[in-house]
C-alpha cells in the first residue's frame, strides 16, 4: 500500500500544502501538526514507519513550508491551531482519528481535545514547552500584540534575493541552532528552504513576520501550566525530546484518565511502568 500523494488545500486561511499516506484505505487515521518555524517533512522519517499500519495526514501550517502565509486577520496565535485544524478536517472529511501534534502545535491544539474528545482517539504531545490556559487581561493583551503583529502594513517589504545565502551557509545555521539530526538537514531543507532557479542560493520558507512575540507575549507561568491537560478525558501521551537518551520519562494517561508514569529504554525500544 503505502501510497503518498502531495497536494493542497484552499481554506480560508489560505492554501495549505498537505501530504497524504494510504488515502481511504480504510486503516486507522492519524492527524499531524507540526511546530513553530518547521514544516510537514519533519515528520518524514516517523511516517515511513507508521504508514504500513495507518492513514496519515500532514500538513504546512500557515506561513510554514510551502502553504500560503495568513492574510489578515489571522495570526500565528495558539488560538488559531483549533479553529484552523476544524476546517482542514471538515474539507478532508475525518470525523475520528488520532492526533500528534509536535511543540507550538502541541501547546495549541489541547483546548481542540477538551472540545472534541469523541473525535481524538489518541493525543500525542511532542516537545511542547507548555499549555496555554489563561484567560484574563494577559491573554486578551496577547491577542491584541499577535494582531498588530500580523496586520500586514505598507511600510513593510520583504526582499527575498536579499535575504537569500548560499546552501552551506544555510545548512551550517541549521546544524548549529537546531536540534535537527545531522543526517536529516539535507531532506529538511528541501521543503524549508525556497531556492533560486540554480538551486545554491536559498532563504527559509517561513514567514519574516515570525517573532516568539506572535504567539504569547513572553513565556512566564501565567500561560502555561497542565490544568487543561489534566483535564481531559482522551488517552494523552506527551513525550519530550530532551530527556534523557538513557531512559525517557514519559507522561501518560489512559482511557480512564489515571495518570501512568512510564520509562522508554531507547536501546529496546519497550516500555515499562515505574
Amino acid at each position: 500500500m503505502n501510497r503518498v500523494i502531495n497536494g493542497s488545500i484552499k481554506c480560508s486561511f489560505g492554501q495549505i500544502a498537505t501530504r497524504h499516506w494510504n488515502k481511504d484505505s480504510g486503516l486507522p487515521k492519524i492527524f499531524m501538526m507540526h511546530g513553530w518555524q518547521d514544516h510537514l517533512g519533519i515528520f518524514e522519517r516517523l511516517n515511513k514507519m507508521l504508514c504500513t499500519n495507518y492513514e496519515i495526514f500532514a500538513w504546512d501550517m500557515p506561513g510554514h513550508g510551502w502553504s500560503d502565509y495568513p492574510q489578515w486577520p489571522w495570526t500565528y496565535g495558539h488560538h488559531e491551531h483549533p479553529k484552523q485544524a476544524y476546517e482542514v478536517l471538515e474539507r478532508i472529511k475525518w470525523d475520528e482519528f488520532s492526533l500528534v501534534a509536535h511543540s507550538w502545535a502541541g501547546n495549541g491544539m489541547t483546548p481542540f481535545v477538551c472540545m472534541f474528545p469523541d473525535r481524538v482517539h489518541n493525543y500525542i504531545i511532542l516537545d511542547a514547552y507548555g499549555l496555554i490556559t489563561s484567560n484574563d487581561d494577559n491573554f486578551i493583551f496577547g491577542h491584541k500584540l499577535q494582531m498588530e503583529l500580523a496586520f500586514p502594513r505598507a511600510d513593510q517589504t520583504f526582499d527575498d534575493e536579499a535575504k537569500m545565502k548560499p546552501r552551506d551557509e544555510l545548512r551550517k545555521r541549521i546544524t548549529e541552532g537546531t536540534t535537527i539530526p545531522h543526517d536529516f538537514v539535507d531532506e529538511w531543507m528541501e521543503r524549508g528552504v525556497r531556492w533560486n532557479e540554480s538551486g545554491q542560493m536559498g532563504s527559509f520558507s517561513r514567514d519574516f513576520r515570525m517573532t516568539s512575540a506572535m504567539i504569547i507575549p513572553s513565556y512566564n507561568s501565567v500561560y502555561l501550566g497542565n490544568a487543561l491537560l489534566d483535564r481531559l478525558e482522551t488517552p494523552t501521551l506527551k513525550l519530550n525530546g530532551t530527556d534523557s537518551q538513557q531512559g525517557k520519562k514519559l507522561a501518560l494517561k489512559d482511557s480512564k484518565n489515571n495518570q501512568l508514569n512510564l520509562r522508554c529504554c531507547m536501546e529496546c525500544k519497550e516500555f515499562f511502568c515505574i
